[in-house]
């Protein structure tokens, strides 16, 4: 599976992308599922998605990988996901506001966090349950890019409660300033 475009046999991408697997096979066993190991690579795309500000700090040897390697190893149940996805949400927002930043500290700190949190989350989790709302994950594709995006609250509707929120992927196509893609009247009307 490539994650980006285009892909040569020796690119990065592939590169990253083996990083990327790596990291999920490292989720113990106790605690695997598809839709688990689904939710550990969305967020490491997402970190991915974010281009120079993650990717330069993005390989094997690096302080990134031995963080996110120890903190996905280190995961002891299942209620542990949910911080560290929700930690990953965080820290795209923060290289979206900030181009330097300590991303292993980050990760570490905003992961203590999120698990002390979790519990309020789950009260908060049943009142946007009781009016309907539910985080759906975003993919916006430009024309150079894919970009993994943080889940965004969105209200339910019949086919999303028939089918579980975790099935669904909201994927808008934007141009590269994010602004709507605009049509060539020239070529359109070929």
């Amino acid at each position: 599976v490539a994650y980006f475009s285009p892909i040569l046999d020796d690119s990065p991408t592939i590169y990253r992308e083996s990083i990327i697997e790596k990291l999920v096979r490292e989720i113990p066993e106790n605690i695997t599922d598809s839709k688990t190991r689904f939710s550990v690579r969305y967020g490491l795309l997402m970190l991915v998605s974010k281009g120079t500000r993650f990717t330069d700090k993005f390989d094997i040897n690096s302080d990134v990988y031995k963080t996110l390697k120890l903190l996905i190893s280190s995961l002891k149940n299942p209620e542990d996901i949910e911080p560290l996805i929700k930690s990953f949400d965080i820290l795209c927002q923060r290289l979206d506001k900030r181009r330097f930043t300590d991303i292993p500290h980050d990760l570490k700190e905003l992961f203590e966090k999120e698990k002390i949190r979790a519990n309020d989350r789950d009260q908060l989790g049943e009142k946007a349950l009781k009016i309907k709302l539910f985080s759906i994950r975003r993919i916006t594709i430009t024309p150079t890019r894919i970009m993994f995006q943080p889940p965004e609250l969105n209200t339910s509707n019949r086919v999303i409660r028939m089918f579980d929120h975790d099935n669904f992927v909201r994927v808008s196509f934007r141009d590269e300033d994010f602004g709507p893609l605009n049509l060539n009247k020239e070529y359109d009307d070929h």
